[in-house]
């Protein structure tokens, strides 16, 4: 009985070094990207509100509009226009409200992650307030763009949130190759 309860722990422990291992793989392929050269890389900064209708978001400062025009297909126009810096929308918008403009290019599955990892923002927030935590946390994951031609970019994007200014940096590049 008692090899049993040992053999069964040591195939969980091997089992967990397994994962732990792909996740470091996963982790290094990530940061990697980062890696790359600086003109696969955009960044923005997002305020953050909380009113009566709940979070809403703002973008307050974008760059490389050269990089997602030539990578998406848009003019810089049509980004900044998407884009719609300094407007507030609901950061999860609800069936009579209006999105962001800039959702309109983003990939279903990708919404549908946004719209979870959305959900659980304001009690993230609270958390981090709570945990005295000065220097924020960062929310990794990949984004698929819908290019101006229907074609799907991937990219990846990492994300500090700083829960006492309410402001999201966000830092983003462009895979090689097509999304899902």
């Amino acid at each position: 009985m008692l090899n049993r309860v040992i053999d069964n722990q040591l195939e969980q422990i091997a089992s967990l070094k397994s994962e732990n291992t792909a996740l470091k793989e996963s982790a290094s392929t990530k940061k990697a990207l980062f890696d790359s050269p600086i003109e696969n890389v955009f960044t923005c900064d997002v305020k953050l509100k909380i009113t009566s209708k709940g979070l809403m978001r703002s973008v307050t400062r974008l760059d490389n509009l050269d990089i997602q025009s030539k990578t998406l297909g848009y003019s810089k126009k049509e980004l900044l226009e998407l884009w719609s810096l300094d407007q507030w929308y609901p950061v999860l918008a609800r069936q009579h409200e209006v999105e962001h403009p800039f959702e309109a290019i983003v990939a279903k599955p990708t919404k549908e992650k946004l719209l979870s990892l959305s959900e659980e923002l304001p009690s993230l927030l609270r958390t981090l307030k709570q945990g005295f935590s000065f220097d924020g946390f960062t929310i990794a994951f990949e984004i698929n763009y819908i290019a101006k031609d229907g074609s799907i970019i991937a990219a990846y994007t990492e994300n500090k949130l700083h829960p006492f200014n309410l402001l999201v940096t966000s830092r983003t590049v462009f895979k090689e190759g097509k999304g899902d």
